[in-house]
């Protein structure tokens, strides 16, 4: 039962980055396919909040508002850089280094919650910083093309990177305060996200109506557009109010796959040791995702990106058993 367990919330959690890598290469065209990629991910994540059991009533205290409230505005920057680094990198290694988030909530409980700090953490994040400046030379494979891994990437990541990390402090310090009002916090941060996303989509929606507009009124086309930027933020792939089916099918099934992972997630993690819980749900994901990408997406690490892919690995597991 417990390998069971951990095996089945590493592959869920692998499929949800393969969906996600999915959707970028495919419908992310622009800010406004993200936006709206953005609003239907959180919309039916709030579907899979609400339809979970307890049916109990909803309580909306303050903490749960004000933390849920920077938790959703945290988790927009970190979806927004995350695709970012999936376009600029390869999958395996963007998902390797935000593996590595629990760094910033041990670094913050050093501060504020006077927790201490391992050899094997320091070890561990040693370690991480070495493979971060191994990757900087490093190359890999997309369908054959190699491709060396860009600065940009790199910046893109370690945004994300702390980013996910920031919202594990929020989380955390939420369930000190509020541990019983969980799924409220996570309505809120679902909410705010549609909200922000929803309202950029029409903004955008607005001023591409009225460009397209004003090119008409010119007798120009729509499709000769005075400026490059005009053009690029306008030939969105999606819509708002009429998306693409398989689009909203992949959204569908994150949702899904996130909720039923943190189902699972919740009912076994007071089970088993987090010496070992934790390092191997997270190593086995990344493990998963290496495979999975040379297979779908026909990824491939050189020798170098390969050598930081596997120090990526050691640290997630010194960082997660510390």
């Amino acid at each position: 039962m417990k390998w069971i367990a951990v095996i089945t919330i590493s592959l869920l959690s692998t499929f949800n980055t393969l969906i996600l890598k999915s959707i970028q290469k495919r419908y992310i065209n622009n800010r406004t396919d993200f936006f709206i990629f953005i609003f239907y991910l959180n919309f039916f994540q709030s579907i899979g909040l609400l339809a979970i059991p307890p049916y109990t009533k909803l309580s909306f205290f303050k903490e749960s508002l004000y933390l849920g409230i920077a938790y959703g505005v945290t988790i927009l920057v970190y979806y927004l850089f995350m695709m970012l680094a999936l376009s600029a990198g390869p999958l395996v290694l963007t998902n390797s280094v935000l593996a590595l988030y629990p760094l910033i909530p041990i670094f913050y409980g050093l501060l504020f919650w006077q927790e201490t700090l391992s050899i094997l953490i320091i070890i561990g994040l040693a370690l991480f910083i070495y493979s971060i400046f191994n990757l900087t030379n490093a190359t890999y494979y997309d369908q054959k093309t190699e491709k060396k891994i860009e600065l940009r990437w790199l910046i893109f990541v370690l945004i994300a990177f702390l980013c996910s990390g920031a919202t594990s402090v929020f989380a955390k310090q939420h369930a000190i305060i509020r541990p019983d009002n969980s799924r409220e916090y996570l309505l809120v941060c679902r909410w705010v996200n549609m909200l922000i996303s929803g309202l950029l989509c029409l903004i955008a929606r607005k001023k591409c109506a009225a460009v397209s507009h004003k090119k008409q009124s010119e007798k120009m086309y729509f499709s000769v557009l005075s400026t490059d930027k005009e053009r690029t933020q306008c030939s969105s792939h999606l819509d708002i109010f009429n998306p693409n089916k398989i689009f909203l099918l992949f959204c569908f099934l994150n949702g899904v796959l996130m909720a039923i992972a943190n189902t699972i997630f919740m009912q076994v993690v007071t089970r088993y040791a987090s010496a070992f819980f934790f390092p191997t749900t997270q190593a086995l994901s990344i493990i998963f995702t290496f495979f999975f990408s040379r297979i779908i997406f026909k990824e491939f690490l050189s020798k170098e990106a390969l050598k930081g892919y596997i120090l990526i690995i050691a640290a997630v597991i010194l960082i997660s058993i510390g």
